[in-house]
C-alpha cells in the first residue's frame, strides 16, 4: 500500500512492463483498478531502526530502497487493501523481488518512450500551431528534434488546416512514422519544412507536384527539398522527405 504520488508515466510504464497483471493474484487488471504497492511497506523508509532490523532479518542489504523501483509491484485494489502494512514471508518475498527486479529496464525503457512522445507531441502541436500561423523557427525546432531520444515505435499525426474555401476550411490528418521521423532527423528535415511543404502543394493548385504512382506524389521545393506523399480522404501520408 501506498500513500505516495505517482506520475502517469511511471504508472503506464509499470503496469504495462507487468502485462497488464497484479503481481500478487495474478489477475488482469484495468489501469483504473491499478494500485502501486511497496512490497516492504512504505513506513519503514521513515523509521530508520525499524528498517535496518528488518532488513538484516529478511537478508536484504542495508542500502536498499524502499522508495526504489525494485521495491514497488502493480496490485489490484483487493490484494493492495489486504496486504496493506504486513511484511510479507521471506520466501514469498525474496520472489516476488526478483520479480520486480527482472522487470526493471523494461519499465525505464517503456518510460523513456513514453517521455520522448510525449514531448515530440508537444512539439508537433507547436508545429501545428505555428505552420497554421506562418510564424515558425526552423532552426528552434531543429533544435528541440535533436533532444529528443528515439522510441522503439512511434507514430504521429496532427490536424493541418488548408484554406480552401474560407466558410469550409479543409482540414487533414497528416501522418509520419518512426522511419520516417529518424530520416529526417539524419538528413537535417525538420517536420515544419515538411508540413509547410504540403500544405503549400495542397492549397495552390498551380504547384508542381510530380505523380511518383498511382497514389503517390512528390513535391519539389525549396532549398532541394523532396517529399514524397500520398493522399487519402482527408489523411496525408507522407512516405519519405530528402535534400536532393
Amino acid at each position: 500500500m501506498s500513500n505516495r504520488e505517482f506520475t502517469p508515466t511511471f504508472r503506464e510504464a509499470l503496469w504495462k512492463a507487468h502485462n497488464r497483471k497484479c503481481l500478487h493474484c495474478g489477475r488482469e487488471i484495468l489501469y483504473s483498478e491499478l494500485r502501486i504497492d511497496h512490497l516492504l511497506p512504505e513506513y519503514l523508509h521513515y523509521s530508520p531502526v525499524e528498517r535496518e532490523e528488518v532488513l538484516a532479518l529478511i537478508g536484504l542489504p542495508a542500502e536498499y530502497d524502499i522508495l526504489g523501483k525494485q521495491n514497488l509491484a502493480p496490485s489490484c485494489a483487493g490484494c493492495n487493501e489486504k496486504k496493506g502494512t504486513t511484511i510479507l514471508a521471506h520466501g514469498r518475498l525474496a520472489i516476488l523481488i526478483a520479480k520486480v527486479r527482472d522487470k526493471i529496464s523494461e519499465v525505464e525503457r517503456r518510460e523513456s518512450e513514453r517521455k520522448a512522445a510525449k514531448e515530440l507531441d508537444g512539439i508537433l502541436r507547436s508545429v501545428a500551431l505555428a505552420v497554421d500561423s506562418g510564424a515558425f523557427s526552423v532552426e528552434d525546432l531543429k533544435r528541440r528534434l535533436d533532444e529528443i531520444g528515439s522510441p522503439t515505435e512511434l507514430k504521429l499525426e496532427f490536424v493541418v488546416k488548408f484554406e480552401a474555401d474560407e466558410d469550409e476550411p479543409d482540414e487533414r490528418t497528416l501522418h509520419l512514422d518512426k522511419a520516417i521521423i529518424e530520416n529526417m532527423r539524419r538528413r537535417r528535415i525538420t517536420l515544419a519544412e515538411v508540413t509547410a511543404q504540403v500544405r503549400r502543394a495542397l492549397e495552390n493548385p498551380e504547384t508542381k507536384i510530380d505523380r511518383r504512382s498511382r497514389s503517390a506524389y512528390m513535391i519539389r521545393g525549396p532549398g532541394g527539398l523532396r517529399v514524397v506523399f500520398e493522399t487519402w480522404r482527408n489523411n496525408v501520408y507522407i512516405a519519405s522527405a530528402f535534400l536532393h
